[in-house]
């Protein structure tokens, strides 16, 4: 077989493609203009956000003159925020990620082919926007909260806030005894385990409210009849229990205080590491409990083992 034969055989053989139509050429156009849009949208709240969180740390610095927190502990802190919320998985997922998938859903162009419903993927991506846009804003308060614990005033103390619920609340409030004002409320609380720490003025506290929106009405869940009390003492990190809210599908429920004080240190030191080296912490349930020292004396005496 000579070589040219062989080239005609080959040319033969190979498959033969047509141009893409114009609807196809048209839709591809459609979907990198959406997308584009998107991107740019994206990087406007990107950019409005990552202004808006380095102005709050700077001023906090401004404005804090007694503050124990450097600006370097602060941007350390913004940083595990940052991590622990997703702030790179969020722009991962609704925004490179949403953009490809939908790339995938319109293949070579085919007999019959259509385009994507462009007023579906609008709000496809209008829904992704907002998603990213709420991280953000979770990012942001955890940030002002944290900032937030910097400003402690003269009979204040800090608060671990340990809860867990079988179903989302509306808001959780905890009573400031034989005082007027004072309380501390939560809102709103999605199903399971829920920790922070707050300032709270130093005195009695019970846990004394729940209440969940129910469709037209709000059930409240009195808490005022238990005694769930604890005690904040000035100037120290103190924990009120972990507060329990039990469900059931019949609408049936229960509610217990229980010490799981070990769980909120492991909490503490993962999210506020340079609050649990500044302050002592004392247990709010039980004031007399010894734990509390002994857990920390023997966490520092590894530290020590283990840095040799």
């Amino acid at each position: 077989m000579t070589a040219a034969r062989a080239i005609v055989l080959l040319l033969v053989a190979l498959p033969v493609y047509a141009e893409p139509s114009k609807a196809y050429l048209k839709c591809q156009r459609s979907l990198e203009s959406d997308a584009a849009t998107h991107i740019e949208r994206s990087n406007k709240v990107r950019d409005k956000f990552e202004r808006e969180f380095a102005q709050r740390i700077l001023q906090s610095r401004a404005s804090a003159a007694g503050s124990m927190a450097d600006l370097e502990t602060l941007q350390a802190t913004a940083k595990k925020i940052r991590q622990w919320r997703g702030v790179e998985q969020a722009r991962e997922t609704y925004v490179e990620k949403i953009i490809r998938d939908v790339s995938a859903l319109v293949g070579p162009d085919e007999p019959g082919f259509s385009c994507l419903d462009r007023g579906r993927l609008l709000k496809v991506y209008l829904n992704n926007l907002k998603a990213y846009e709420k991280v953000l804003d979770h990012v942001e308060k955890d940030l002002v909260q944290r900032i937030d614990l910097e400003n402690l005033g003269t009979g204040e103390g800090l608060v671990i806030i340990a809860y867990d619920a079988t179903q989302p609340m509306t808001y959780v409030r905890l009573n400031r005894r034989d005082t007027l004002g004072g309380n501390i409320e939560f809102a709103p609380l999605r199903e399971g385990q829920y920790y922070r720490v707050v300032r709270a003025k130093a005195g009695n506290y019970t846990w004394d409210l729940a209440s969940r929106d129910m469709g037209n009405f709000r059930r409240n869940y009195r808490l005022s009849r238990f005694d769930f009390g604890f005690i904040v003492e000035p100037g120290k990190i103190n924990y009120g229990g972990t507060f329990l809210l039990d469900i059931d599908s019949n609408g049936y429920w229960s509610a217990t205080l229980n010490d799981r004080i070990t769980i909120a240190l492991a909490m503490l030191e993962a999210r506020y590491p340079e609050l649990l080296n500044r302050y002592d912490i004392v247990n709010g349930v039980y004031p007399d409990d010894r734990f509390t020292e002994y857990y920390l004396r023997e966490k520092q005496s590894l530290g020590e083992q283990a840095a040799h």
